[in-house]
């Protein structure tokens, strides 16, 4: 029994007309699968040529620095370090053998220690004694003050007869003046200032000085003040009196006994520091 095929569905199937929508969407599938063209070089050519003329723009900006760069190199140089630095292996070389060499680094030298800090006290020892010297040339009293160098101290020696009249323990007017020119080198000295009375060893007995202690003493006083009062720190005097444990000289002779009686002020300076 043969089966009855209407007549439009026939029609239809029959008609090539009908068959060409899908050769266009066969050949649309087509033209995709074989892929776009060459235009998009284009493209890319121009973003990398812009990217190439924006580096070089920035690298001829930017500033070069000849010895950085060589010291770079150096400090990467296979020379050097082997080739332990080019493969990460954090200051070990290459095995050598069993074992493991470590990469020698570069030695530091440490900085030498300032020559300033040890020569400084030397150095205001030496002016301090240059510019004394000076003033008491200026002053005219070579002959009655004396000045000595020795480790860590300048001493100045002033006789009796500039300070202070025969048993009295009060400045004179030349002792004043002295002084006074004195002090303003005495107030650039940091270290301590020691003032020390000395007799010679003639017993001495008034309600004032019962003895040369007392003498010696109240002139190391009277000398203190009179630089307190031009500006010296007072925190940086000391009084010592000595009497006549301390002779110069021979108190046997006139001559003698005046040598034993004076005024010493001795500078200190701080010892030189140590390296450690």
């Amino acid at each position: 029994m043969s089966e009855v095929i209407p007549e439009n569905i026939k029609s239809f199937s029959e008609d090539p007309q009908s068959r060409k929508p899908r050769r266009k969407r066969q050949s649309v599938l087509e033209s995709a699968a074989e892929g776009p063209g060459e235009e998009w070089m284009l493209t890319y050519m121009d973003t990398v040529t812009l990217l190439v003329t924006l580096f070089v723009m920035i690298l001829s900006f930017a500033s070069f620095d000849a010895e950085k760069y060589k010291n770079f190199s150096h400090g990467m140089s296979l020379a050097k370090y082997g080739s332990g630095i080019m493969m990460g292996s954090l200051g070990i070389r290459e095995n050598v053998g069993d074992k493991k060499q470590p990469i020698p680094l570069p030695t530091v030298i440490p900085p030498s220690p300032e020559p300033a800090s040890d020569a400084e006290p030397m150095t205001q020892q030496g002016n301090m004694l240059t510019d004394l010297q000076d003033q008491i040339t200026h002053q005219g009293l070579e002959k009655e003050v004396l000045l000595r160098e020795r480790e860590g101290t300048v001493e100045m020696e002033i006789n009796e007869s500039v300070l202070f009249p025969a048993g009295s323990a009060e400045l004179s007017e030349l002792g004043l003046s002295v002084l006074a020119r004195l002090s303003n080198l005495l107030k650039s000295h940091i270290g301590t200032i020691a003032v020390e009375g000395h007799t010679d060893n003639l017993p001495i007995k008034t309600d004032l000085f019962p003895s040369n202690w007392e003498l010696s003493g109240g002139r190391a006083s009277s000398v203190v003040r009179r630089l307190i009062s031009s500006g010296v720190d007072p925190q940086q005097l000391r009084i010592v009196g000595y009497a006549d444990v301390r002779p110069l000289a021979n108190n046997a002779s006139p001559d003698g006994r005046q040598r034993n009686r004076r005024v010493n002020i001795v500078l200190e300076f701080p010892a030189p520091s140590t390296p450690n």
